[in-house]
Formats: structure tokens, C-alpha cells, sequence
């Protein structure tokens, strides 16, 4: 036989039989397309996040970025807090409005004595003007 009919089985030794190669278009995928966006942009960032978002999935890692972006987040933290603060202020100036209605009630010596032992049993400060 010549070297054209053997080529590279020409120096195995034992059984002169080959191993049939499975043809690609027939097997079914044993992985999934990328179907995030980001793997097929250009942008290197948007890229290098996908990268770090896999990496971090194929460890067990939780990543958070990849279902809310951290802009987002922040912002949302923000405006929180910022709503928070306006809840607060209002209720602030609420109580220093009803304070200023106490203020204006005249009281007789006794309850005047009354509202000072209860500044007194629960250590309450004058407020500062």
C-alpha cells in the first residue's frame, strides 16, 4: 500500500481501523449563543462588564449589575433618601408650628408647674432659637 492510502495511519501499530468523525451540522449544541448584546458591540467596556458578569456567574457570584444597572441603583438610592429627608423636614416643621401654638396659651401657675415637672421627668431641653 502506498503512503497517498495510508498517510497518517501509516505508523500506528495494532488494529487498522479508524474511529468515524461525527459530523458538525448534525450534533445538537452543547452550549448556548450569547444573546446579550453587550458580547457583540464594539464598546470595550460594555464587553469587559459581560466578561466580568460570566466570570462572576461561572464562580456562584451574585451580580447585581447585571439586572439593574449601577447608576440606577444609585439614583434610586438617592432619590430615597432625598424623599426621606422632605418627610422629615415637613414633620419638622409640623411640630415647631404646634409648638408655637402651645407657646401663645396662656396657663395658670398650676398647670404652668405640671408642664415643668414634665419637662423635668423626661429631661427635655428648651430649644434653641
Amino acid at each position: 500500500m502506498s503512503y497517498a492510502n495510508r498517510k497518517e495511519r501509516i505508523f500506528k501499530d495494532g488494529e487498522r481501523w479508524d474511529i468515524p468523525h461525527s459530523r458538525s451540522e448534525s450534533r445538537m449544541k452543547k452550549y448556548w449563543s450569547a444573546t446579550d448584546r453587550r458580547a457583540w458591540c464594539d464598546e470595550v467596556e460594555l464587553r469587559r462588564q459581560h466578561i466580568l458578569e460570566l466570570i462572576a456567574k461561572n464562580r456562584g457570584q451574585f451580580c447585581l449589575e447585571s439586572l439593574i444597572p449601577l447608576g440606577m441603583i444609585l439614583n434610586i438610592m438617592a432619590a430615597t433618601r432625598d424623599a426621606e429627608n422632605e418627610d422629615l423636614q415637613k414633620r419638622i416643621d409640623s411640630l415647631e408650628a404646634q409648638l408655637a401654638v402651645y407657646k401663645d396659651i396662656d396657663l395658670t401657675e398650676e398647670q404652668q408647674k405640671e408642664v415643668d415637672a414634665l419637662i423635668k421627668k423626661y429631661n427635655i431641653k428648651p430649644p434653641e432659637d
